[in-house]
């Protein structure tokens, strides 16, 4: 694939049907990582540690606010459009059940959901498989740019704690 012999066999038609499978696979990586993480960090199934939310000396008004997520203040138009398009709401507590709030815990809480994904691997229970390769490179991009996917912002990273 790499030799000059084998590239000047592939004619520019090839290449661009090429490019077009790498991006919709990525793309299709990118929504489900996106959308799994809404589902399932910050539930009672991977529940957050409530320090990393809220901080050390939180109170129980101060969560009825909102958090500040990666630096993002709470009542942040992106950051709450972020959590409503994933049926989210940056709170702990919600009469609005249409949402789901924030279900954190004082120990052994969540700060990734790359715990969270192991967790349901671990125990079979995550209805849905992602490529390690895969997650290797969103791992990579995450690090090296700050952000949580390449065409579609999730609410939660994967190997970026909370």
């Amino acid at each position: 694939m790499c030799s000059s012999s084998s590239v000047s066999s592939v004619s520019n038609q090839q290449a661009v049907e090429l490019l077009k499978q790498v991006q919709d696979q990525l793309s299709q990586f990118d929504s489900t990582l996106a959308t799994q993480s809404a589902t399932y960090m910050c539930t009672s199934t991977c529940p957050c540690d409530f320090n990393a939310l809220f901080g050390k000396d939180a109170s129980a008004s101060v969560t009825d606010q909102g958090t500040d997520i990666w630096g993002i203040r709470s009542g942040d138009s992106g950051l709450e459009a972020r959590f409503k398009k994933y049926a989210r709401i940056n709170k702990l507590t919600t009469a609005d059940s249409n949402y789901v709030p924030l279900y954190t815990t004082q120990t052994n809480g969540m700060t990734k959901f790359k715990e969270c994904y192991a967790k349901l691997k671990k125990a079979n229970q995550a209805g849905f498989t992602m490529d390690d390769n895969m997650l290797a490179v969103f791992e990579a991009i995450e690090s090296s740019f700050s952000c949580t996917g390449l065409c579609k912002y999730g609410v939660f990273y994967f190997s970026v704690p909370l």
